[in-house]
């Protein structure tokens, strides 16, 4: 098992550079075999918190230790939403990662597979490759909620949530696409977002708060299944 190591990029530059200084120290503390690559910041275009190009200097400070330390070949780069990719990060980065919730297309789980898979085919990759053709993409979050309301045709439910689960895992395993699926644990803290008509954003998780799988939900493996998406 390997670390994809993430930095937290915020508004704050002395919190942004504690991050990155422990960063540095776990790296000097543990060999390079344990580390897959390092994520400097999240969705901070986002959230509007930094610009690229402030952005960018994190990443090339990490770059710069990195090399120092004789880790230079850790894939070092940034995650964002797909539609807020910016071409600085293409550019300075190893790999970018998209964020990419079917949950938010607003469609039937049905075919959530499919809207992510267009949604990468059709607009992020041609936009990457324009500007740089050898920048890796990896789908950084990917996930659906089992409960708390419903987003247009996109219901949150136990029910979906092992249907996009068994449906994206088994089709990716014929994919060429490094991802991370969003995620392994309910957060219960996000509950500071909800509404009276959206109480998502808790219930991300495949297991529950206390490291449970959730009632109703059975990991897929895949066996001998094929999986149809149109």
């Amino acid at each position: 098992m390997t670390l994809a190591l993430g930095i937290w990029i915020g508004p704050d530059n002395y919190v942004n550079w504690k991050q990155l200084n422990d960063m540095k120290s776990v790296l000097n503390k543990f060999p390079r075999k344990y580390f897959d690559s390092i994520f400097i910041g999240n969705e901070v275009m986002f959230r509007s918190d930094k610009s690229v190009l402030e952005l960018m200097e994190y990443v090339d400070e990490a770059r710069m230790f990195t090399n120092s330390i004789g880790y230079g070949d850790i894939p070092i780069g940034t995650s964002e939403l797909g539609s807020q990719i910016k071409e600085e990060m293409i550019s300075n980065c190893d790999f970018v990662g998209a964020n990419i919730h079917p949950f938010f297309g607003g469609e039937d789980v049905k075919i959530a597979t499919r809207w992510t898979l267009d949604f990468v085919t059709g607009q992020v990759v041609p936009f990457m490759s324009k500007i740089k053709e050898n920048v890796d993409l990896v789908i950084s979050e990917v996930g659906w909620p089992s409960g708390g309301g419903r987003f247009m045709e996109a219901n949150a439910g136990t029910a979906e949530l092992q249907d996009f689960l068994e449906t994206w895992v088994c089709q990716m395993q014929e994919m060429n696409l490094k991802w991370f699926y969003f995620e392994a644990f309910d957060e219960p803290w996000k509950k500071i977002w909800h509404t009276e008509e959206s109480k998502w954003e808790t219930q991300w998780g495949v297991f529950t708060q206390d490291r449970k799988l959730k009632e109703g939900i059975v990991l897929p493996s895949c066996k001998g299944r094929t999986v149809l998406i149109s």
